[in-house]
């Protein structure tokens, strides 16, 4: 309840009353705004609220992701390039299996260059360098890891993208290479033993021809001269 002498001291001084209450209106609803403002992105950093951006530990969740998808590309890649194949068959899985690789690899980069543009767009600080396990750094070539950004000699995650592109690209290369080597080793034989007159000898010559020579990409085209009779 309001008192009597403050109900007395209003009708006395109606006016400045009035622009007394005017005054603590309106700062009294611009400190509420700026309480709830600030209530409102402390519980979405801190409670877990849908937000567009990611927190620090979420990017540092995602980046352990990223390198245990590296160690095991690493892992099935070393295997495929240790494998003997024994004939054109198997040399063919494994150029389709290292094209998978390299397939899997650029979804990894695109996704590690979105995450550095989070941490460029949060603006974070330098980060205290700490020491990781070794089996949760499988892209790491030291014996002895330490988390720091001075660690990274390249200009950009482009480069990074092309270098690995390119060294998958000179992996196929040289199984294309062998596999190569296995047809020669098995259709000049063939060849050989065939005779050399007729369409058929010449489809199988020009078969021979796209595989050895055009990789499958093209068939070379024969032409015939029949004699005028």
């Amino acid at each position: 309840m309001t008192p009597l002498w403050f109900l007395g001291c209003i009708c006395v001084h109606p006016r400045l009353w009035a622009q007394l209450s005017s005054t603590q209106t309106g700062d009294s609803m611009d400190v509420t705004t700026s309480s709830k403002t600030q209530f409102l992105q402390k519980m979405q950093m801190t409670s877990g609220w849908p937000s567009t951006r990611l927190s620090a530990a979420e990017i540092e969740a995602e980046v352990g992701r990223l390198q245990k998808a590296c160690l095991l590309l690493r892992l099935r890649m070393g295997e495929e390039l240790t494998k003997d194949p024994t004939d054109w068959m198997q040399e063919y899985r494994c150029l389709l299996t290292l094209e998978g690789l390299q397939a899997n690899v650029g979804q990894c980069l695109q996704r590690l260059q979105k995450l550095r543009s989070e941490v460029v767009e949060q603006q974070l600080g330098p980060r205290p360098e700490r020491r990781l396990p070794t089996a949760s750094l499988p892209c790491g070539g030291g014996a002895d890891p330490i988390w720091s950004p001075q660690l990274l000699l390249y200009s950009s995650t482009q480069e990074l993208q092309t270098l690995a592109a390119l060294r998958l690209r000179v992996c196929m290369l040289d199984q294309q290479i062998h596999l190569e080597k296995v047809l020669m080793a098995e259709l000049l034989p063939l060849v050989s033993t065939q005779e050399s007159l007729g369409p058929p000898w010449l489809a199988l010559c020009r078969a021979v021809h796209s595989l050895l020579c055009e990789g499958g990409q093209r068939f070379l085209t024969i032409l015939r001269d029949e004699p005028a009779y």
